[in-house]
């Protein structure tokens, strides 16, 4: 059988004819972003995943080579994101490890299209099967894809990933959970959202920011009745000087707004989640998984920069 091989806008300009093209495997041809060429394989009974020596599925290396216009095909054709590679590697450790955001927003729209009246039901990646493989560890360092998102930096693929129900408690082969990896690279942004979403200690705000000495005020404080203080709170507390006051409420709203901007999302049954959907701008229908943030990194970063200076 031949095909007309057209080359999509993700693939590179191949000088070669249909017959050269289809010579091309389905792992190539993904790598490759030649989708009429992995079309061609699915239409003649190709084993979606089937896994090759190194157990790397089509998905996986589309997804490494972010032609996520096949990774959107692949899903929506059934393909799984459950195959673990020889080194204990998911499509989810992949994306995070390629820093590949939208190969994730591809999950996501094919749960919400799966949901839809008609559609197999096997093409469903419900929420049970992601919170399977959301915190899988690889087996060289025992990263998950969040720590792989921590240790670059890669804050819009962690946001998805917390949002899907990562555990920011998970410790690698040497005992660093995803926050400790982002301090361990310098990424100060990450380990500021890491500590919001995840669990802090007042000791540990205060040391980063520079008023230890005030340690001994918070005592009787926990983190989540830290995050309600004014100024006014700061000062009856025991906080006389304005400085250190301004500093450590700026931190506090940072630490809300990481917070209030990342969402945990469930499965489509649970009732509380679906409600909350009512009253939120962000995008939600039945499985779909997706995070907006409304925070300017950067800004963010410079900003508390500049009034710790201060």
């Amino acid at each position: 059988m031949t095909c007309a091989v057209k080359l999509t806008k993700e693939s590179d300009d191949w000088d070669l004819d249909d017959e050269e093209l289809l010579t091309f495997d389905i792992f190539t041809a993904s790598s490759l972003g030649l989708e009429d060429v992995v079309k061609h394989h699915v239409i003649n009974g190709q084993n979606l995943n089937e896994q090759n020596e190194g157990g790397w599925t089509a998905l996986m290396y589309a997804c490494a080579s972010h032609r996520n216009g096949l990774v959107s095909y692949l899903l929506s054709m059934g393909a799984e994101i459950t195959p673990r590679d020889h080194l204990g590697k998911t499509f989810l450790t992949v994306a995070a490890e390629n820093e590949n955001f939208k190969a994730l927003s591809s999950l996501n729209e094919i749960g919400v299209k799966s949901t839809q009246e008609g559609q197999p039901k096997n093409y469903c990646y419900d929420y049970e099967t992601i919170r399977s493989v959301i915190d899988l560890q690889e087996y060289k360092y025992g990263y998950t894809p969040l720590m792989y998102s921590a240790t670059q930096g890669d804050i819009d693929t962690a946001k998805v990933l917390i949002s899907m129900g990562a555990d920011t408690t998970v410790k690698d082969a040497n005992g660093r959970t995803a926050f400790d990896l982002s301090i361990l690279n310098d990424h100060k942004t990450m380990s500021w959202m890491l500590r919001a979403v995840g669990t802090f200690t007042i000791r540990d705000v205060l040391e980063e920011i520079g008023l230890g000495k005030y340690s001994s005020l918070f005592e009787n404080v926990t983190s989540e009745e830290l995050l309600l203080m004014d100024d006014s709170d700061l000062k009856e507390l025991g906080m006389k000087l304005l400085g250190p006051r301004k500093k450590l409420t700026l931190t506090i709203e940072k630490l809300k707004e990481f917070k209030e901007n990342v969402v945990y999302r469930q499965g489509p049954g649970d009732q509380a989640w679906m409600n909350s959907l009512e009253n939120s701008n962000e995008i939600g229908i039945g499985g779909q998984f997706i995070f907006e943030s409304h925070l300017q990194a950067e800004s963010m970063r410079h900003e508390v920069h500049s009034e710790m200076q201060s």
